[in-house]
């Protein structure tokens, strides 16, 4: 019996990102890696709930 998880894999189109919080694809620009990047830390080191 198999009880890894399964893993999901997302393609992602050249010049996109994957929004960290709500999973949504971005158009890849200068200010939405600061705003990805802002959002990942207040997640992960200030312990803001990701909803």
């Amino acid at each position: 019996m198999n009880t890894t998880p399964e893993t999901q894999v997302v393609s992602v189109p050249d010049g996109s990102i994957r929004d960290y919080v709500d999973g949504k694809i971005r158009k890849d620009t200068p200010e939405e890696y600061v705003r990805q990047t802002s959002e990942k830390r207040l997640i992960n080191e200030h312990k803001y709930k990701q909803e």
